[in-house]
């Protein structure tokens, strides 16, 4: 993960070539910066194709940060997610431990995984990498999200032998960059 929000490289690259006539542009950082904002349509879109359609899905979503242990959501990919799904019918939950409102989406965000017990959510994402998160089990998922039938990993966070434990309790797992995971 980078420690610069996207702005913050593209002015980078601006004074790069305003400083020093363009000699080393950061070409390299504008592509990683294209690809880091291509990938919230690719874990959704991802989980489209798996699910044959959002519309009606219940979602629970694990992450709204921008960079995992602060509470900061600006040019969180999270939003952009969000959106797709929303957009294309699905009712998505937010869940983020170090926030309880969403000032971008101008939305609450639950901080308390307990709270998902009851919701029917039948798609759980994980998209940052919050310790929280990465100290969760296949047994601790399960209890507190007792109905879902996929569980979509867009961020490395569960570790394979987890997610193999998720799928041996018939849960679809999908990945996004994990080579080990479809």
């Amino acid at each position: 993960s980078d420690l610069f929000p996207s702005h913050d490289r593209l002015h980078a690259d601006w004074s790069s070539r305003a400083f020093f006539g363009g000699v080393n542009p950061l070409g390299m950082t504008l592509d990683a910066i294209r690809i880091n904002d291509f990938m919230p349509w690719h874990a959704a879109k991802k989980l489209e194709i798996a699910v044959g359609s959002l519309s009606k899905k219940k979602i629970a979503l694990l992450g709204v940060s921008y960079l995992p242990g602060i509470a900061d959501t600006r040019s969180s990919p999270s939003a952009t997610f969000v959106k797709y799904c929303e957009e294309a019918g699905a009712k998505v939950f937010v869940h983020d431990p170090l926030l309880s409102w969403w000032p971008e989406m101008d939305r609450p965000v639950k901080s308390c995984l307990e709270d998902f017990r009851s919701l029917p959510c039948e798609i759980l994402v994980a998209a940052v990498r919050h310790p929280k998160y990465l100290a969760m089990t296949a047994n601790k998922i399960l209890k507190t999200f007792p109905g879902i039938r996929v569980f979509l990993d867009a961020n490395d966070i569960l570790p394979d032998s987890e997610a193999e434990k998720l799928q041996n309790a018939h849960i679809r797992v999908l990945g996004v960059g994990k080579v080990t995971l479809s």
